[in-house]
C-alpha cells in the first residue's frame, strides 16, 4: 500500500501500519503516485478528494486520473464506489442492488 503522507498519518492513527508513504499531493504526491502508476507498480488507486474547494495542486490531480485511464488502474474516488469495491472483492455481486446493503461501516477514518 502506497499512499500519501496526510493520508499515511490518518491511518496509522487508526492503528494501521505503512511502510511506504509519498509526499503530500502539494509536494508532488500526485505525481509520485502517477508515476508508479505508469511503472505498472500499482494495480488499484484510492483517491478521495474534496471536490467542493480548488486544489492548487489541481495539473497533478488531473495527470493522476489520465494516467490512470490509460494503464487502466481502477480508481476509487468517492466512499460509495469504495463500497461497491469492497462489496465486489468480497464476492458480492454489484450489479445486484438487492444484496447491497444500505451502509457500510467504515469505522473511524472517515
Amino acid at each position: 500500500m502506497i499512499l500519501k503522507n496526510c493520508t499515511a498519518r490518518l491511518l496509522n492513527q487508526c492503528g494501521i501500519s505503512i511502510k511506504q508513504v509519498c509526499r503530500s499531493g502539494p509536494l508532488g504526491g500526485d505525481i509520485e503516485i502517477a508515476a508508479k502508476v505508469c511503472a505498472g507498480d500499482i494495480d488499484l488507486v484510492v483517491f478521495f478528494r474534496n471536490s467542493l474547494s480548488s486544489h492548487p495542486h489541481q495539473a497533478d490531480i488531473d495527470v493522476l486520473m489520465r494516467m490512470c485511464d490509460l494503464y487502466e488502474i481502477p480508481i476509487v474516488t468517492n466512499k460509495k464506489a469504495a463500497d461497491l469495491f469492497h462489496l465486489n472483492t468480497r464476492g458480492v455481486s454489484v450489479l445486484n442492488l438487492d444484496t447491497y446493503p444500505k451502509s457500510l461501516d467504515v469505522g473511524n477514518c472517515l
